[in-house]
């Protein structure tokens, strides 16, 4: 038997006098996966390190932190992915004024 555990959060924002936000933890007993489940799963994560170890990075780049910059990588991902290309976007841990924009070929 495997013991899951999901975090569950209820929340109402908005009304001062009816506010509130419990955050819970739900415990279930899971059988054991058929073997065959197991195998999929683990082929699968398999998959995932062989994919990540693929990614190649092509160049990285800091800009100046906009609000709206992420709709940018958005639509170079949606729109180049085809030809192998990711973009991402991360705030500079030292300076949060900053952004870090990287180009990744898959």
């Amino acid at each position: 038997m495997r013991l899951a555990v999901w975090l569950c959060r209820l929340g109402r924002r908005g009304a001062k006098k009816h506010a509130f936000d419990v955050t819970f933890a739900v415990f279930v007993l899971l059988p054991e996966p058929p073997a065959c489940i197991s195998n999929k799963i683990c082929a699968a994560q398999e998959e995932t390190t062989k994919m990540e170890s693929k990614i190649e990075v092509l160049a990285t780049v800091k800009v100046q932190h906009s609000d709206d910059l992420y709709k940018i990588v958005d639509c170079l991902n949606r729109t180049l992915k085809r030809d192998n290309l990711m973009f991402g976007l991360a705030l500079d841990e030292n300076d949060k004024r900053q952004a870090i924009f990287t180009i990744y070929r898959t």
